[in-house]
């Protein structure tokens, strides 16, 4: 579904209206199936759906079991809440979302993280699963399995890409996994799905060929991504976020260097390396002369990969840089040429962005970066959204680029409502091209957190009565 450019049509200021009432969670009860589903489309109805966590709701009396919100027609058709097949109070099922195309259907499945779940009796071990996306009936749910790890959050963050041959590759983070002894070392899962799960491989940064070693505190995999980075055409690539990686040269180190100055790894042919990896790695020094690397500047805390007219772009944020300022923030994009290997190609801000989305705005690919803590006037952590537009063109990488931020595409209407916790594209015609839609997430915006569909309209979301009592909607989303 295309629709018009939003940087032609959001004013600065975003004013929260209710979306037409929708009562309760409508009825899934189509009976022609999923044939006529369209990009992006969870129930099969011809129009794009998204998904926003809501990962502190209580359901059915459970305090933080968390619950997932289907959007329909982003947002304009009603709205389905989707818990775990068995919730429990804290688990967090909707901390992260991700979407795909799982199955043989055409309609969207939901890949969603519970990281403070508990498995077989460990605590805060973690749990994910694929909710299939149906036109009638409930929802079926696979788990996506992993070894029980104390307080190891598997399922902070997820990614997923669709295969060739049928069915998706879904990596999951585990950043606070235990690697030889060194607590929160980090790790990634990985599962081909197709109408169930198979566990492939678990990557950590003492995995053959990974650049990199496994030192206590560094969270790898804290943003996961997976595209076309630079391996074999017919393979797919892991990108890696891990923000509290500290710049200490080679060998293991604890607690030396740029402590938390973050660092952007990729992970090449991950399906047919089987445990015998290529790899690069980037850290901020090494990715731009725009800023000097320092400790705390979290760079690769989020990422975010799209496709355009054959090339790949990744980007990843850095939101705690000193530029001009303290904590002034940038994004770092990376660029893969036709069948070239990913590289560095420019540096946009400063934003203190700590979520991203590649998007079509009216044919040009632009970047949406959400900046959660900005003020708006004198409201503090109202948030922002900026937009750069022509994001992928070629620039001198020494250069900070649109220095003035970007262009502000929405700002939250009250102090602490957070807009841009995290935000998405909805509706791309295939699965890494962006599509022309925005949705940005206020997890603090009133009692129970919102979503703002930026397509020219202004719109809140607030949950029917469903059986789920909201606290932060709008902590993840996904189209």
């Amino acid at each position: 579904m295309r629709r018009p450019s939003v940087l032609a049509a959001v004013a600065a200021l975003i004013l929260f209206a209710a979306l037409p009432p929708a009562g309760a969670s409508p009825a899934l009860a189509r009976t022609d199936g999923c044939a006529g589903a369209g990009a992006a489309d969870f129930d099969g109805d011809g129009t794009d759906d998204a998904v926003a966590g809501d990962p502190f709701a209580g359901v059915g009396g459970l305090a933080g079991a968390g619950a997932v919100h289907v959007l329909l027609d982003a947002g304009r058709g009603g709205v389905l809440a989707l818990h775990a097949p068995v919730p429990s109070a804290g688990a967090a099922f909707g901390w992260s979302v991700r979407t795909a195309h799982v199955d043989a259907d055409r309609c969207l499945d939901v890949i969603v993280g519970a990281p403070y779940a508990d498995q077989d009796g460990t605590r805060d071990a973690g749990a994910a699963y694929v909710v299939f996306g149906t036109p009638s009936g409930t929802p079926r749910v696979a788990a996506l399995r992993p070894d029980p790890e104390r307080d190891a959050h598997f399922g902070w963050s997820v990614a997923a890409a669709e295969l060739g041959e049928g069915g998706a590759l879904v990596a999951v983070g585990v950043p606070h996994a235990d690697s030889d002894g060194e607590r929160d070392s980090g790790a990634i899962d990985l599962f081909r799905v197709r109408e169930t799960p198979e566990r492939l491989a678990r990557i950590t940064q003492d995995s053959d060929g990974v650049i990199g070693n496994s030192e206590a505190g560094d969270m790898y995999g804290w943003a996961v991504a997976l595209g076309r980075l630079g391996g074999r055409p017919d393979d797919l690539d892991l990108a890696v976020g891990v923000p509290y990686e500290n710049d200490d040269g080679a060998g293991r180190q604890v607690d030396t260097g740029r402590i938390d100055a973050g660092m952007v790894g990729v992970v090449f042919d991950v399906i047919t390396a089987r445990g015998h990896y290529g790899s690069v790695k980037w850290d901020l020094r090494q990715a731009t002369d725009a800023v000097r690397e320092s400790s705390g500047d979290r760079f690769g805390y989020a990422l975010d990969y799209a496709e355009w007219k054959g090339d790949g772009y990744l980007a990843a944020t850095a939101p705690l840089t000193d530029g001009d300022t303290k904590d002034s923030g940038l994004v770092q994009v990376f660029v893969r040429r036709g069948a070239g290997q990913l590289a560095p190609l420019r540096a946009l801000g400063p934003v203190s962005a700590w979520s991203l989305a590649w998007w079509d705005a009216g044919g040009v690919l632009s970047l949406a970066a959400g900046a959660p803590y900005a003020p708006s006037g004198p409201a503090r952590e109202a948030g922002v959204v900026r937009a750069f537009a022509d994001a992928g063109q070629s620039a001198a990488n020494g250069q900070l680029v649109a220095g003035s931020g970007g262009r502000q595409l929405a700002v939250g209407s009250a102090a602490y409502e957070h807009l841009g916790a995290a935000v998405t594209d909805v509706g791309g015609a295939t699965p890494f091209t962006p599509g022309r839609t925005l949705l940005a997430g206020a997890p603090d915006h009133g009692p129970t957190g919102a979503v703002a569909l930026l397509d020219g309209g202004r719109a809140t979301y607030r949950p029917p009565g469903t059986g789920v009592s909201s606290a932060d909607l709008g902590a993840a989303v996904a189209g």
